[in-house]
């Protein structure tokens, strides 16, 4: 009887190059925290302290953001196209009632940075930074739950971009 467990594993001396015997590739997701994931846990803690937004958020949060962004060779355009998709639902928004009507349009951005990001393949148009910035902050606003979120978020996104224009990123 034949052992299909290890069917295609480790056949005709190809070790660890897959199936094909082609070195390369999809590339590997890294194993451990990134910088961008380490930079990123203030958002545990919340963006805000005593009723009002932690000053380091858009201070010191955002300049290390928006240097991380430049080094991975983003495109200021790329930036600028998911800041403008925000302030456009920012402007739909006035209140609490308005954040729930279109609450799903913040959620949406998660699946849109992941179409822009394909997994860090070659053919993505976003890096990862600007990726899991994103996503880091529509899992904030998604657990606070307020339109105070979301605005607490667009304050540091937007200290990014301003931030990102003295890093010398790409246009």
């Amino acid at each position: 009887m034949a052992d299909y467990n290890n069917y295609g594993r480790n056949q005709g001396g190809r070790g660890n190059q897959g199936g094909n015997g082609r070195q390369g590739g999809r590339p590997q997701a890294p194993t451990g925290p990134t910088k961008t994931d380490e930079l990123l846990k203030f958002f545990n803690n919340g963006l805000r302290k005593d009723g009002k937004l932690r000053p380091e958020v858009v201070m010191t949060q955002a300049s290390n953001m928006a240097n991380l962004i430049a080094e991975s060779r983003e495109t200021r355009s790329q930036l600028r196209a998911f800041f403008s998709e925000c302030k456009g639902i920012q402007y739909k928004m006035t209140d609490e009632q308005s954040f729930e009507n279109h609450a799903q349009d913040i959620w949406m951005l998660k699946a849109k940075s992941a179409y822009k990001y394909r997994n860090g393949a070659r053919d993505g148009k976003i890096k990862e930074p600007l990726y899991k910035l994103i996503n880091a902050g529509v899992d904030y606003v998604s657990k606070e739950n307020t339109y105070e979120s979301f605005q607490d978020f667009m304050k540091f996104f937007e200290a990014v971009v301003g931030y990102s224009y003295n890093t010398g990123i790409a246009e």
